[in-house]
């Protein structure tokens, strides 16, 4: 048996499984970094069904380190700087 491989659907859903989260591990993330968010509505976010609050917002860019809504990363956005 052969295991479907699929492309992510966004830059942040890329980067989550990069890091080898789950969408529980990114809420439980999140929530420590201040801006609570369910699994559900961060699945809705990578499809580009909801965008978070801004709490929720900042709290996504801290974990991954990219903004969930535009999917640009903060590296590139502070000029390669981490």
């Amino acid at each position: 048996m052969t295991q479907k491989t699929t492309e992510p659907c966004s830059p942040m859903q890329g980067r989550r499984i990069e890091l080898g989260l789950t969408l529980r591990d990114l809420a439980a993330a999140c929530s420590r970094a201040g801006g609570p968010i369910s699994d559900s509505q961060l699945s809705k976010v990578e499809r580009g069904l909801y965008t978070p609050r801004p709490a929720a917002r900042r709290a996504i860019k801290t974990v991954l380190g990219l903004d969930p809504v535009t999917g640009a990363d903060k590296a590139a956005r502070e000029g390669g700087k981490s």
